[in-house]
C-alpha cells in the first residue's frame, strides 16, 4: 500500500469515481484520524443504535475468515 500512494502524482489517472489525488488521500486519511482520536464523526440516530453491535463484531478476539473459504 505503501508504494502504491509513494507511486501517485498530480497527475495519476483515477482508476475509478472521480475524485485526484488530493481528494482520495483526503477521503482516505479521515478514518485514520477517527481511529488515532484527532477527530470525531457525528453518527445518525441510526448508527448510534446499531453502533454497538456492529463494534461487538468487528472487535473481537476471533480471527476473521472470509465466507467460504478455510480458517
Amino acid at each position: 500500500m505503501i508504494d502504491r500512494v509513494n507511486q501517485l502524482t498530480p497527475g495519476t489517472k483515477p482508476l475509478w469515481d472521480k475524485m485526484d489525488i488530493a481528494q482520495m488521500l483526503a477521503h482516505c486519511r479521515q478514518p485514520i484520524e477517527v481511529t488515532f482520536g484527532n477527530s470525531n464523526v457525528k453518527g445518525s440516530f441510526i448508527l448510534k443504535l446499531i453502533g454497538p453491535l456492529f463494534k461487538s463484531v468487528l472487535y473481537n478476539e476471533k480471527t476473521y475468515t472470509a465466507k467460504g473459504s478455510k480458517p
